[in-house]
């Protein structure tokens, strides 16, 4: 493993596709994890514009910095929006029009399906199914797959459950999605690029100052300035500068 080591640092052309590789596969590994229903269920749900990945990894840093009650709070309400565009997608998908209501907040329903408002709900407890139809018994619910069982003498043409749909999944994809989103601000990469630069320089400034091309003084000033541009240059690229 040492011997590998050197070698990579011996190696400018190496050092860099290296780290490139590294640098640019983790934010590849962490955009697919990103769910574009949940994009756009933030951008739904949210005032502000985060219509993008990169909003959308600022979005999550934030999120990951409120406390525990704060940030499922959140998740809690995030999962609820993902739901109602699978949902969507799913009615989509056998030639239903649907539309979604111009505000999150809208009283009643959270889509119009051919015309016709309903209710989604994607939750653990049948007691919020009951709280809606009571006071909306006119607009029919669509419920996540774990409630099936809690189901069977409710009125089947106000509820319908929605293969497919499932709460705990529902919410996992919540969670991942931030999650990812808030490692793409990864503020460890910058260190990883100076150590590398460090090491590579090192290695190149001893062998120059062997061979009397740079004494070590010179040396030193050169690796402070190399390694100071590539710590700031990642510092700006993980910020979004």
């Amino acid at each position: 493993q040492e011997d590998s080591l050197l070698d990579l640092l011996k190696d400018p052309k190496r050092s860099d596709f290296t780290f490139a590789g590294l640098t640019i596969g983790d934010l590849v590994y962490d955009t697919l994890r990103i769910d574009p229903m949940v994009i756009e269920a933030v951008d739904f749900a949210r005032a502000e514009e985060i219509s993008n990945i990169f909003e959308f990894a600022t979005f999550s840093d934030k999120l990951s910095n409120l406390s525990t009650l704060s940030f499922e709070g959140n998740i809690n309400q995030i999962k609820g929006y993902v739901a109602e565009r699978f949902v969507a997608q799913q009615l989509q998908s056998t030639g239903m029009e649907v539309e979604f209501p111009d505000s999150p907040n809208q009283e009643g329903f959270d889509l119009l399906v051919n015309g016709n408002p309903v209710q989604i709900k994607c939750v653990e407890d049948v007691s919020e199914v009951l709280e809606h139809l009571e006071k909306y018994p006119d607009i029919p619910v669509f419920v996540n797959n774990e409630l099936a069982d809690s189901l069977p003498n409710l009125d089947s043409e106000k509820i319908y459950v929605v293969p497919g749909l499932s709460n705990e999944s529902i919410e996992e994809v919540t969670r991942t999605s931030i999650r990812a989103g808030n490692e793409m601000l990864d503020f460890e990469i910058p260190y990883i690029a100076l150590a590398v630069a460090i090491g590579k320089n090192a290695f190149a400034i001893l062998i120059a100052i062997l061979n009397g091309r740079t004494d070590l003084k010179h040396g030193v000033i050169n690796i402070a300035y190399d390694t100071t541009g590539g710590l700031i240059g990642g510092k700006i690229g993980s910020t979004g500068m």
